[in-house]
């Protein structure tokens, strides 16, 4: 969808979604920290052959589930992790798992512009991309979060409904 979509809607010259980091993001809490960093490896490396770009969101990807697992025990309350099996907008709530989206996306977007750049002197312009990215990408994951949740949720209430 990134790919095919996304990348062609033209809001901002600079500015652009990137919602494929919502797949490392919604993982499993249990899931091995090797499984997770080969997941994050393995989804930049298909986002650099999709975009011909060389190597930069493989690396955003890899920090990305690097840094992961620092975020969730931060910002999870030990309910959520004891309890449920991934980060939801429900289980978490929407302050927390916002920010957890927010810092999970400040991380990859500042180390996939520092790669892309490449050149400190133009650390403003990298901190401009980073921040309106990150905003733009954390509202558009978390509305995709609510959809796809919202659904789940409501699948798990018409199971419990007695016919």
């Amino acid at each position: 969808m990134q790919v095919l979509v996304i990348n062609h809607i033209d809001y901002i010259s600079w500015l652009n979604a990137m919602p494929y980091i919502f797949v490392l993001l919604a993982l499993p809490f249990d899931l091995p920290a090797i499984g997770v960093l080969v997941l994050g490896f393995v989804t930049g490396l298909t986002m650099d052959f999709l975009t011909g770009s060389y190597g930069i969101h493989t690396s955003a990807c890899t920090t990305l589930a690097f840094i992961r697992p620092l975020l969730i025990v931060g910002l999870a309350n030990k309910d959520v992790l004891q309890y449920e099996i991934r980060p939801t907008v429900y289980s978490m709530g929407l302050p927390r798992f916002g920010l957890y989206v927010f810092l999970g996306t400040l991380f990859h977007h500042f180390n996939l512009y520092l790669l892309e750049f490449f050149n400190i002197a133009r650390i403003v312009d990298i901190g401009i991309r980073t921040s309106a990215n990150s905003v733009f990408t954390t509202v558009f994951i978390v509305l995709i979060a609510f959809l796809i949740q919202s659904k789940d949720l409501r699948n798990k209430h018409e199971e419990f409904i007695p016919r």
